[in-house]
This record gives C-alpha cells, structure tokens and sequence, in this order.
C-alpha cells in the first residue's frame, strides 16, 4: 500500500515548542489576535484544567488528567527551520503564555520547572541564541516580556510588533487568577503534557497552502444543531415545511446579531431553562459536548410527548427566545439605552449575565417586560459581583459560577416581573458586604482588570453626570486600552517624611484612590504640579484633582454640590500625599455607592439594607477546593489566628478574621490564601496554603497540612 504523501501526527505544547524553529514566508499575515481571542484561550484553558485538578491531588496525577485538544497547525519545512502556514496565531499566543508560565515559577521559587521551559523558549544552534517563533522584529518585545515587560515600543514599531507587545500585557493582566497560585505547578504540567495539537507537514509552500485551504474552504459536515432540527421536525409529523422555514429566519436572524454559532444560542437556552446543576449532575457537560443527544434523552423533562408539544417547541419557545437572545447579544456587545447593565457585567469577563437573564424571560414577555427583567438580572448580578471585588473576595468564574447556577435556577420559577423583582430583593438584601472594602481596595497580583472596571465605571458615572457624553464602551473596549494611571510616581525617596517603610509607599500608590484611568501611551512628568496639567486635559475624575476645574466647569460643580461631594472631591494642586490618598479612597466609596444604588438596578431601597456588612447568609459550600472557613468549620484553627509566612529572611504576618478572611497589617482582607500571600510578598504568583503558618510565631502548622490532617480526619469533604 503506497504511503500519504501528507503527514500528520498529534504533539503536546512541550514537543510543538522544545528546540523548534519556526518562520513565516513574507506573504503570512501580521499576528492579529485580539484581547478577546487571547483571554478566550485563557480561559478555555483555565476551565478544561479546574475541572480536573484538585489541590489534594499530587503533580504526578496530572498525567490522567484529561487532555485538551487546542487543533491543528500546518507547515513545511526547511534545513533550518518549519514554516508555519496555518496556526501561527495560536502557536504564537502558547509561546507568550510559556513565557510568562516561566515568570510565575520564578516567583514562586520553583526554578526547576522555570528552567526547564527554556528549551521552548529559545534555542541555540551554531553559537546563536534564537527564539524559537523566529521572527527578528519580535525579540525586543520577547526579551522584554522575559524580564517584565518595562519597555516603551520604538516609534517605528510594525502593527505587528504592537499588536504582539498588547497581547503580552493582556497575558499578564489576564492570565487566570486560578492558576497563579497552589495550581501553578500543576498547570504548568497539564499544559506542556497534556494540551495537544495536530501537526501537519506539507511537502512544501504550495502545497501548504492547498491543505490549508482544504480544511478551511471545502466540506461541511451536519452540525448539531442541522441534527436537533431534523429530529424536532420529524417528531412534530405535520407542518415541516413551516417549521423548516422557521429554523432558517431564526438562524440567519442569529447571524445577524453577531451570534457566532446558532450552537451557542441552543446551548445557552438549555442550560438557563432546564439543566441541573448539582453535583451530580452532568447537564452542563453532555449539553455542552452534543446538546441534540442530550435533547433526546431528556425528552420528558422538555415536556416534549405529542407532535404538538415538538411543534410547538420550535415555533413557541425556541423562534421566540432566539429573537430575545439576540438583542442580549447586542446588550452585550455595545451599550443599548435600558440595558447598559447588561453591557456593563458582560465587561467583566466573570460572570455571564445571559444564562441567568434567559432563566426568567418567557416567550411571550413583551419588548418591555423583556427589557426590564433583562435590566434588573444584570444590575443585581453587577452588583454582587462589584461588591466582590471591592471587597477582596474571590472572583475566579469557576469559583463564582456555583452561585450564578443556583440563582439561574430559582429565576426560573419567578412569576412576572414583581415575582422575580422579590427575588432579588431578597437576594441582595443578603449580599455579605456593602461598599466599605473600597477603603481598603488595591491594585494587586490578579486583580488588574477588575481594577480597571471600577475605575471605568467611576470615571464613566461622573462624566455622565456633569452633562458629558458616556465613554464607558470607551474605556472598556478601545483598541488601545485605557491603562491604569499611578498618582505617585515610583519615587519612595519623596514620601518618605510620611511613609516610614518602602513596603507601606508599595501599599499606598497602589490603592484604589491613587489611581485613574487615562489613555495608553501617554507619558507624564513626575513632578505632580506638572502632571495634574496634563490630567486638566482629561476626564473630570482625573481633571478634579485640578484647582481650575471645578470653577470651569459648572454641570460638574452641580453634581458635586447636589451630591454633598465638595468635601471628598478636592482638588490637591501643590502636593499629593497620604491624607489625599485617604480622602479620594472615601472619594470613590461615594460614587460607588451612588452608581451602585438599589432603584438604579430597578430594586426598591426599603428592601435592600445599605449595610449589608450586617446580614448573615450561611455560606455556600463551593464545589472545588477548600478555604480558611472550612477549616474554622472544621475545628482546625479559629477566628483570630495569627499566621506567619517566611521568605528570604523576611518574616510576613496575617490574621484570620470573622468569615474565614485573611487581613494583612496594612488592613486589606482576601477570601483567598495565596491571593494574601502574594499582596504581602508583592509577586504575581504564590502559593499560600504553602507560605501561611498558624500558631504563635513563625514556626507553626502550614495551612496545607492542616487542611491534609482535616482531610485525612473525615472532618471535611
């Protein structure tokens, strides 16, 4: 039997990259991902591996974990290198995502591995180091992105080479919470053995392109969804041609409206109408892999019996929905006049308004009633999730999603828009904060983009208020992202008369009301009488801290006076120092509770105490991992614990607090151990189950062999 002139074979990320030389011919187009493609890839990531690790697993386990299989790449090759024809987008992003895996080790002191991953990195072949996607323009951005990426573009820096160096900046502000920490290691090993491609080997350029257009331009195989139509329309018996004509205006009306696959609408109706969320329940995953098979089999609880009840699935449930999906798609995607809640918590990237706005709506809800359940689902879930993140807790989307799922399920049975305003009254009435963490809220390892969205959404709401135009899609979506602007320079030699220690000047320029929102790129002086006339220039967050302009502009200075704000919104001309800190940190707790205000969201106030602080909920029990709380639960350790960390001779301390928080000297409280670990060290990545000792000095119990004894014990699950 003759053998295919055409080889392809399956490779992990480690054999794809490990002392490999790739090029692009001078036809290949620019590397052109977007923010949007790369966070897509790390999260699928990040989902694919949280649904197999466990923290009690060993890093020998993850060889049975299952793999993740990321598609193929073609190329040809040459005496001294392969050049990509296809894939070089999806390569590229691995390669920056290796890179920055290897910084992360380094931080937490698992060298071994940060080494180990050079070989994908660069090579060396006749006395030349090179890097392994060999393309000479990129090196300055690759070598920068080793060491930390303190680098200013050259001016005649390709789109390319730009879009390259924003790509490595989203991957380091980006890259999963989940996995900075206890998980890294582990992560590291599932990526490099387990994430797979197909490589294709052309015999050479011309004949690369011929498969690349083949897979990419020719056949079509039945989709589930071409297969669930056949199967609803065959079951209904009567009216095909009807019901047909249907499906088609409802997938070309998808398409329409940016839905990427009518796949995603189907799914997405499923899961928020009917799947079970349990723990034992597999719904999500078999709708997920071949929702047209999972239909089949749940047949009973669709109420699908007679041809009517087919029938009348298509044309009164799922033709209806698909319309209603569609316009929160556009919600989501650009602010619409009614439903900016919807765009607002799309933004975060935490949890998807959708599913849980589906839940509620019904077929026949009118245009109104749609809006407004849309609005008030999306606003509470804005809320809670802001609340979050003032207040330090976690906000990993699979750590927030067990509760997203219960709330789907109880909106389902809300009866009209007063039963499911209720509802979430109710549920907010029992949020376990209010917006007092924002006195202590920093900018910290894992938190940049939820940061940011505060920040937007603070600059946004004055802007709108004073009579200007609402740049919130602005400051979220731009091409360039707006970036995160330090009032205080990184000069401690200049504060220190007020901040003794150089970890305290690190604590303060990094909280929340030293910080604003301006354009990428610009660069300011660091003297600050110089600086605040430039942020005159910007927006009025920025320009307040100007003495002019308050007088300047008056639809400002109104909704500083209706709002009692004149105190908090002074403007610091001469010297900003700590007690102006102090005061914008209250400055920004005020809007926030402005912005975030219950008739905002459509709730109504007597039915949502402010202080929230004060309302006990039971806790719900996550589906993954263990925190301090179950360790208190359990009887290991106890409200008011002293915990000690150690590093390089230095010695850190933390306390536990009511709830099972961790607060660190400097006041900030996390839901997290490692996230505590890593703002007390101030490194991107640590693992604090390893770090934290309890007991009364630096020599007790590490908080990993508490939580083993407990396991081991019976004392949690």
């Amino acid at each position: 039997m003759a053998q295919s002139p055409v080889e392809g074979r399956g490779a992990t990320v480690q054999e794809l990259l490990s002392n490999k030389k790739y090029k692009l011919d001078y036809y290949q187009r620019e590397y052109s991902w977007s923010r949007k493609d790369v966070v897509a890839l790390l999260q699928d990531l990040e989902r694919r591996f949280i649904r197999e690790w466990r923290p009690t697993h060993s890093r020998r386990e993850t060889i049975g974990y299952a793999p993740y299989f990321l598609g193929p790449i073609v190329c040809y090759q040459t005496p001294d290198a392969a050049f990509l024809v296809d894939g070089q987008q999806r390569l590229t992003t691995l390669h920056l995502i290796v890179v920055y895996l290897r910084r992360l080790l380094e931080e937490q002191d698992l060298d071994q591995d940060a080494k180990g991953l050079d070989p994908m990195i660069y090579s060396t072949r006749h006395g030349e180091t090179t890097f392994n996607i060999d393309i000479p323009e990129r090196n300055e951005v690759l070598n920068a992105f080793l060491r930390g990426l303190a680098h200013t573009l050259s001016a005649d820096a390709s789109l390319s080479v730009r879009n390259l160096y924003e790509r490595a900046r989203d991957i380091e502000e980006d890259f999963p919470a989940s996995l900075r920490d206890e998980a890294l290691p582990f992560f590291h090993d599932w990526l490099l053995d387990r994430v797979c491609l197909v490589s294709i080997d052309a015999l050479d350029r011309e004949h690369g392109w011929e498969i690349f257009e083949t897979m990419n331009n020719r056949g079509a195989r039945l989709s589930p969804v071409d297969l669930l139509k056949s199967y609803l329309l065959a079951r209904a018996e009567t009216g095909r041609r009807q019901l047909n004509d249907l499906w088609r205006r409802m997938i070309a009306e998808l398409s329409r409206h940016g839905v990427d696959t009518p796949s995603e609408f189907v799914k997405a109706v499923l899961i928020a109408k009917f799947a079970a969320f349990d723990a034992d329940s597999t719904d999500p995953v078999e709708i997920d892999r071949g929702f047209h098979e999972w239909v089949r089999k749940n047949e009973a609880r669709l109420e699908l019996r007679t041809a009517d009840d087919f029938r009348a699935f298509v044309e009164y449930f799922l033709v209806p929905l698909s319309r209603q999906y569609s316009a929160l798609k556009d919600a989501a995607a650009m602010l619409v006049h009614g439903m900016e809640a919807v765009f607002h918590t799309a933004r975060l990237e935490v949890v998807d308004p959708l599913p849980p706005i589906l839940s509620a709506l019904r077929p026949d809800d009118s245009d109104e009633v749609f809006e407004e359940k849309s609005r008030r689902i999306a606003g509470y879930l804005d809320l809670a999730t802001t609340l979050k993140i003032v207040n330090n807790r976690s906000l990993l989307p699979h750590q927030v999603r067990p509760e997203v799922d219960e709330l789907t399920v109880r909106l389902r049975s809300a009866e009209g828009l007063e039963g499911l305003t209720g509802l979430l009254e109710a549920e907010a009435a029992t949020l376990p904060d209010d917006f007092s963490g924002v006195d202590r809220l920093s900018l910290q390892p894992g938190n940049w983009a939820q940061v940011r969205y505060v920040l937007a959404r603070l600059t946004s709401f004055v802007e709108v208020a004073s009579g200007r135009p609402d740049l919130i899609a602005v400051y979220l979506d731009d091409p360039q992202p707006w970036e995160i602007e330090h009032v205080w320079p990184r000069a401690f030699p200049r504060y220190q008369a007020e901040i003794m220690t150089t970890e305290a000047f690190e604590d303060f320029r990094e909280r929340l009301g030293a910080l604003l929102l301006l354009p990428a790129g610009d660069r300011l002086p660091d003297e600050h009488t110089t600086k605040i006339d430039h942020y005159r220039e910007q927006n009025l967050l920025a320009a307040s801290l100007h003495p002019e302009t308050l007088a300047a502009e008056p639809e400002f200075a109104r909704f500083v006076a209706e709002h009692d704000l004149s105190e908090v919104f002074r403007p610091w001309p001469d010297h900003f120092g700590l007690d102006a800190i102090q005061i914008r940190q209250r400055l920004y707790r005020r809007l926030c509770e402005l912005i975030w205000r219950p008739e905002l969201l459509g709730l109504r106030p007597e039915n949502t105490p402010p202080n929230r602080a004060t309302v006990k909920r039971s806790r719900r029990k996550a589906r993954y991992g263990v925190e301090i709380a179950d360790l208190i639960e359990a009887g290991m350790i106890e409200d008011g614990t002293e915990l000690y960390g150690h590093r390089k001779k230095h010695t850190y301390t933390a306390r536990v607090t009511e709830g099972g928080r961790i607060r660190l000297p400097s006041g900030q409280t996390f839901d997290s151990v490692s996230r505590a670990a890593a703002v007390a060290l101030n490194v991107k990545a640590c693992n604090g189950w390893d770090f934290w000792r309890a007991g009364s000095d630096a020599t007790g119990t590490l908080l990993s062999d508490l939580r083993r004894d407990a396991l081991q014990q019976g004392l949690m699950e």
